[in-house]
């Protein structure tokens, strides 16, 4: 799988006035996130790894403003509602940034039917194969964590 860095435009308008607004900026992908859109001044040719789930069809990968990306990885995460998930960049992919987070157990048991998600940043072209490496996930008691002033 290749990555590329993208220029990604973040805007709001009215749905009708969608196809003008993109025809007019030379935008000729978008995707609707919440109340806003991002689109693109090319194609990401990321809607080619979309995937079955259930009885629709689901994208593996989703802009997440700010040139990131949410991976779904397709696998579930089980742990009690008193865990935390570390998500850490894994083994250094040139031109790949693993973004960190921290995602509680409840999170985890939301019941996307799409399983765990990580955020990606990529800083130009980037290749990933099968079974390398792309994050470290390091469980947490929420219990015993300490917060320093």
């Amino acid at each position: 799988m290749t990555f590329d860095q993208l220029d990604e435009i973040q805007f709001h308008c009215e749905e009708a006035e969608l196809a003008r607004f993109a025809s007019e900026n030379g935008i000729v992908e978008v995707w609707r996130r919440q109340s806003a859109f991002i689109g693109f001044r090319s194609a990401t040719g990321f809607r080619r790894f979309d995937f079955k789930s259930g009885d629709h069809w689901e994208a593996m990968f989703l802009p997440n403003g700010e040139n990131t990306w949410e991976w779904r990885l397709g696998l579930d995460i089980h742990c009690d509602d008193s865990q935390l998930i570390l998500v850490l960049p894994g083994h250094d992919i040139p031109n790949l940034a693993v973004v960190p987070g921290v995602m509680t157990g409840k999170q985890l048991s939301g019941g996307n039917g799409v399983g765990l998600s990580i955020a990606v940043k990529p800083l130009g072209r980037s290749h990933i194969g099968r079974g390398d490496p792309i994050a470290r996930l390091a469980f947490i008691d929420s219990f015993s964590a300490v917060s320093f002033e």
